[in-house]
This record gives structure tokens, sequence and C-alpha cells, in this order.
């Protein structure tokens, strides 16, 4: 399910399952399933969980972190046939790697990029070729240089003759945009979903900005991100933050009348892309901030005939309920605020 763009093929490798060791094992076929379908190709993975999930059911979807020739048998016996080493492992235990020489397996290296800087690029190519390593991951990438990645990476493809693949990290909040301009020139993204709260770029909205913003075609449908994020929750453990970019369920939300008229007359105007192109709906919230505009719309929304209704009261109600619960209120809140006012007819719900 790679994205294309330009003729070039991207791959995306997703990091997620490493995060927690005490993943639920009866959800992780469903999240790499759907996982798939959205479009993420392969799912890196460590040792800790070779002793947790199924990997025959999906043990060609997976590269495995190896550090010694033990993790590396083990995995191979699994039937994975897809590992990553590290630098640092190479530079500390040589005979391992020595025993590695013959292999048929793919083998990827991962290097930081601080360490790549200074690194003699004979000795690398003599690395790569002595065993077959197929591609090359930058790591630790905290902030894009465009005056030198993209020749470095563009070196490193012609000269090495290897795919080149980037794992930027969210230090500084940067994580999404390395992204969208990597992938003008790499053949690979490694993220997460939800990756920001773990220190990684966001696989969601990796997979939005490079649809919406750098206009990639798409080989899965982000239209089941709101699944994959109900997934994610029961497989972590875990409550994705409501304002979370892509996936929060109230970024949609909108209360005031300004933002209200605006989304009636041109969505784009609020939003770079339509929630249903990512699972969500927009829901109009009436609150503390609303007017009789946003409160004919909702009322409007809800199939509520508001004639036989005195807006200015609903709306002076609405204001002292949203201040006394500190948000806006949900459907069924107003409902309920309107019957509580002896208002017979509601209209044809």
């Amino acid at each position: 399910m790679s994205l294309y763009h330009n003729n070039r093929e991207l791959k995306i490798i997703d990091a997620t399952l490493p995060r927690n060791i005490q993943l639920k094992e009866s959800m992780v076929s469903s999240f790499i399933n759907l996982s798939k379908e959205i479009g993420v190709d392969l799912f890196l993975i460590d040792q800790n969980l070779l002793k947790k999930i199924k990997i025959e059911d999906h043990c060609k979807d997976f590269i495995l972190y190896v550090k010694n020739i033990e993790e590396f048998n083990r995995g191979n016996r699994l039937g994975i046939n897809k590992f990553m080493i590290t630098y640092d492992a190479i530079v500390e235990d040589y005979l391992f790697y020595e025993k590695l020489v013959d292999i048929k397996e793919t083998l990827i290296l991962e290097i930081p990029l601080s360490i790549l800087k200074r690194l003699d690029l004979n000795w690398l190519r003599t690395c790569i070729k002595a065993y077959s390593i197929s591609s090359l991951v930058i790591s630790h990438i905290d902030y894009y240089e465009f005056s030198h990645l993209p020749l470095m990476i563009e070196e490193l493809r012609e000269s090495l003759n290897v795919e080149v693949i980037l794992f930027p990290t969210d230090r500084f909040s940067m994580g999404t945009a390395i992204v969208l301009e990597g992938a003008e020139v790499s053949d690979g993204i490694i993220c997460g979903f939800n990756g920001g709260d773990y220190g990684m770029v966001s696989m969601e909205e990796a997979l939005v900005g490079l649809k919406v913003i750098n206009k990639f075609q798409l080989g899965g449908s982000i239209g089941r991100l709101s699944e994959l994020k109900e997934i994610y929750e029961n497989l972590m453990g875990v409550k994705v933050r409501k304002c979370k970019a892509v996936i929060g369920e109230e970024i949609f939300d909108f209360e005031s009348g300004i933002h209200a008229d605006g989304i009636a007359k041109d969505p784009h105007t609020y939003e770079p892309y339509e929630p249903g192109d990512v699972g969500m709906k927009r829901r109009l919230i009436i609150g503390k901030h609303s007017g009789t505009k946003s409160l004919k719309m909702k009322l409007i929304d809800l199939e509520i005939d508001y004639s036989p209704l005195d807006l200015s009261l609903v709306l002076e109600t609405v204001r002292e309920w949203s201040i006394k619960m500190r948000r806006g209120l949900n459907d069924g809140e107003l409902l309920s605020l309107i019957k509580g006012m002896n208002i017979k007819s509601i209209g044809n719900r």
C-alpha cells in the first residue's frame, strides 16, 4: 500500500507496536490488518514482541530489530525475513555481523544522522556490500537541513545503491514537517500511530499531509483512520487526546458564530480537508460563545422546528449551562434543556 508521487514509490513503516510491552494480543492482528488497508507497508518490531504476539500470522509484514546472532536466528525460525541492524551493534560486535555475510534475508542498517555526517563513505560502502544491505535508515533526525540532507540522500542512494529511509524524531514538534520535505527525496518513512506522544512522527499526520499537501497518491484509504484510533486505544490501553491532529475526536468541533458562519459558507476556510476524508464528522457545539445563527444551524441539523422557541431565552440558558459545565453542550443536553423549558413541540425527530 505504498504512496506514489512523480513516478516514485514511498514506503510507510510503522513503529507503533514496540512502544508498549503490555499489548493486548487479540488486538494486534486487527491493528496490523487495518493499518495495511490504510497505507502501511511494514511494521518494525523488537524482541519483546516475539514473546507476546503471534508472529506466524504476519511474519512477512515485520522488520525485526536484532543485536546478536541469537536474536537473528530466533526471528528467522519464526519466518521473519527482514531484519534491522544498528551501526552501534556493528562497531561493538563485529564478529556477530561476520556471521551475517552469507545470509539471504533482507538486512537494513540504521545509522543516526549525527554519526552518518562524519562517517567515512568508503567504510560504509564496504559494510553495505559485505552484508548485502538493501536499505539504509537515517535515524534521530531532529530537524530538516535543506542545504544538506537532500544532497546526502541522493549521494547515498547513487553511490551505495541502497534505498534510503528516514526515521525522524518529533523532538522539536517538527516531525511531520521533516516527513513532508524528506518524502520528496527518500524511499521510505518510519513513523507510529499517535507517534507524537512517543517522540516520533505521527503516522496519521504523515499520511494526511502527504496526500493533502504533497499530493501523493495513496495506496490505501485514510478514511478508516478513526477506526484505527479505536483499535489503537484498546490495543495500547490509552486514550488519544481529544485535540490530537487528524484523529482527535474534537478537532472538527466548532462553536463561535463567526466560525459557524464560515463553515456554513465554505468549510475550507477553516479545514484543509473534509472530516469524512479521515472517517470523522464535523460537529457544531452549542455553548457560551454561540449566537443565534449557530443555534439555528444546530436545531436544523437536529431536525427541530425552532419557530415556537424563544431563541434568545434558549441561548441565555445554554450559556448558563455551558459556564457551569465548563464546556459546550452535546446534542442530548441541548434537547434536555429545551424540553426543560416546557416547550412541547421540538420538531419531527
